[in-house]
């Protein structure tokens, strides 16, 4: 029997693959057996994998340059467990690029110099976290070597220091097995420790977002703790009564900065920019200023997460295309894992994704 012919194949194996659960259940079932099995989830297992998924592409390729329906679903369920080995070969081989390495013996290690990769985080005992991205480590002796690996500082009486940040430790090192920080210490930066900027544009980016804090500190004393907290993430300032009426309300999730926030941000930024702009146009505008949000209050997976999914469902309604959430949210998470792989290990990555689908479905539930 003949196979049929497709006038416009392309647009119809794309529309074929498009609409098939198959291929999110074998990207999601190849993807959770290679990072969870432990054969798999090593540098060798992690290769060979990797070799595979260009093996597996290259043959799915080769499907879909039949005119055949069924070889073009074929093709695209190759592509997808190949994308799938993919991603979780790419795991462990981001873990085992960023191990630590120190260029002096760890016991002689006494301090250390590295670029903050996120705003200090203020603990509840008291004084601040930092995570350090490691460059350079020193001995008693003056002696310095180059390093590299992430460092958990944890400091009591240490300052608030922001994204980016040079910074220069008194401390020795302890190394952290079994996790992806590469080791954690315990002391405080220098006084005159901040030596500079990774870029300038961190810079740029500690005084805007002290100018806004600034600015919300002018608000009523009723009400300036509470919008911190909902548009910057800091709850430093909220009082007891506060923080202890949303938590036995059950809504403390609201006081951390998460996709609700980001949805509601930028579905009002829409709203109001379309009545002066065209459509895509007003989505550009919004999607830009979502990007600067972003990187003002720091990237958060949850809203990168949100604002990676605005930005594909902007694409969608831009160009008069149905928005399929399952796809959209699919396709966020492979970018993101692209991005940062060793994320994928985290609860904050992986709840939203967990979570955001059970959403969905019981909202299309008609019975519920």
């Amino acid at each position: 029997m003949r196979s049929k012919r497709l006038p416009g194949r392309h647009l119809k194996i794309l529309s074929a693959g498009r609409k098939s659960w198959s291929l999110t259940l074998c990207l999601a079932g190849t993807l959770s057996v290679i990072l969870y099995l432990p054969p798999c989830n090593t540098l060798k297992g992690a290769q060979v994998f990797l070799i595979a998924s260009f093996l597996c592409a290259a043959s799915g390729m080769s499907f879909l340059v039949y005119r055949c329906t069924s070889a073009g679903r074929v093709g695209f369920l190759l592509i997808a467990c190949s994308l799938g080995m993919f991603l979780g070969s790419a795991v462990p081989i981001s873990r085992y690029l960023t191990v630590g390495y120190s260029g002096l013996p760890l016991e002689r290690v006494s301090s250390f110099t590295g670029y903050l990769n996120k705003d200090s985080i203020p603990l509840k005992k008291g004084g601040y976290g930092y995570t350090l991205d490691l460059t350079e480590v020193s001995d008693s002796l003056g002696n310095t070597a180059d390093a590299r690996g992430r460092v958990i500082l944890i400091s009591s009486d240490g300052p608030p220091l922001f994204w980016g940040s040079r910074i220069e430790v008194n401390a020795p090192l302890s190394r952290e097995e079994g996790s992806d920080i590469s080791y954690i210490a315990f002391g405080s930066p220098l006084d005159d420790s901040l030596t500079g900027w990774k870029h300038p544009l961190y810079a740029l980016r500690r005084e805007w977002r002290e100018k806004l804090v600034e600015r919300a500190s002018r608000l009523s004393p009723d009400s300036r703790a509470l919008f911190k907290a909902l548009f910057f993430g800091i709850q430093d300032e909220l009082d007891i009564f506060e923080s202890t009426s949303f938590r036995k309300a059950g809504c403390s999730h609201i006081l951390a900065l998460s996709g609700m926030h980001l949805g509601i941000i930028s579905g009002l930024l829409l709203l109001v920019l379309h009545i002066f702009f065209r459509k895509s146009l007003a989505f550009l505008l919004s999607l830009g200023i979502v990007v600067v949000y972003i990187a003002l209050v720091g990237l958060k997976p949850s809203l990168v997460r949100a604002a990676v999914m605005y930005a594909l469902s902007g694409l969608c309604i831009t160009a008069n295309r149905k928005i399929d959430i399952f796809q959209i949210l699919l396709c966020s998470f492979i970018l993101l894992v692209l991005l940062s792989p060793g994320d994928i290990h985290t609860l904050s990555f992986q709840l939203p994704f967990l979570a955001l689908p059970g959403i969905i479905l019981l909202g299309k539930c008609r019975h519920f």
